[in-house]
């Protein structure tokens, strides 16, 4: 299994299955392409996702605002 870990975030394990839950319940893939396709989309993601600590300072900033 692998690890994946950025400051202020806690370290994901990589098992050989992904839950994807969708509106009509859980799907699970095991598949290796499409783990590695589902797996590169979300370090996509992770790549532009704010730190914790500046998701809750975004936050309070938009608070203050309202």
């Amino acid at each position: 299994m692998r690890s994946s870990r950025k400051p202020g975030r806690a370290a994901v394990r990589r098992p050989g299955v992904d839950r994807i839950d969708t509106p009509h319940g859980a799907e699970f893939i095991d598949a290796p392409a499409q783990l590695r396709r589902y797996r590169t989309k979300l370090e996509r993601v992770d790549s532009v996702a704010l730190t914790e600590h500046a998701s809750l300072g975004l936050i309070r900033c938009i608070a203050q605002e309202l």
